[in-house]
């Protein structure tokens, strides 16, 4: 086998045949298994653990309603009207807006959109297990997700649905 490269023909014995191909199939199959691992944890679901991060604690309520947006992105923009209504009801759940931005950009844009949140927590970038924004994760007193909702159409046509399972959680008894 010859291959043509920028010194001229280089000739390969068999054993530099195989060991190109192994390279070519081991990697290959990290580029596979990379894939299948950051697919297996790319969304949340009901029965996760939440990321732990700094000024996210969902111990001081039976429900937080975790809200993960981005100011550079239309469809948080969009949900905006909605994350606002939710967190001006009469509530028992707290509400905590996240965002991979910083408080600079994050809490400007928190209200602009006139979400009255608890609080607005910057976390590290892909500490969230999330593939796009904006998103609603429901959370227990222990951090486990309850329920999710994503992008702008599911959580806009889902708020009734998302209030009365926040407003449900938030009114069990604690264990």
């Amino acid at each position: 086998m010859s291959i043509l490269t920028g010194w001229g023909n280089v000739h390969l014995s068999q054993f530099d045949k195989w060991l190109v191909g192994l390279a070519i199939l081991t990697s290959a199959a990290a580029v596979v298994t990379r894939l299948s691992a950051y697919s297996a944890e790319k969304d949340y679901e009901p029965g996760d653990q939440f990321a732990i991060l700094s000024g996210l604690d969902t111990s001081q309520s039976s429900a937080t309603l975790v809200i993960f947006l981005n100011s550079n992105c239309g469809a948080s923009e969009r949900s905006g009207d909605v994350f606002s209504r939710i967190a001006r009801l009469p509530r028992s759940f707290r509400v905590v807006v996240v965002g991979y931005e910083g408080q600079d950009l994050l809490k400007p844009f928190v209200r602009t959109l006139a979400i009255d949140s608890d609080s607005v927590v910057t976390a590290p970038v892909g500490s969230i297990r999330f593939a796009q924004v904006p998103q609603i994760a429901l959370l227990d007193r222990g951090g486990i997700v309850r329920s999710v909702w994503s992008g702008a159409k599911d959580i806009t046509g889902m708020e009734g649905d998302i209030l009365s399972a926040a407003r449900s959680l938030a009114d069990q008894p604690v264990r």
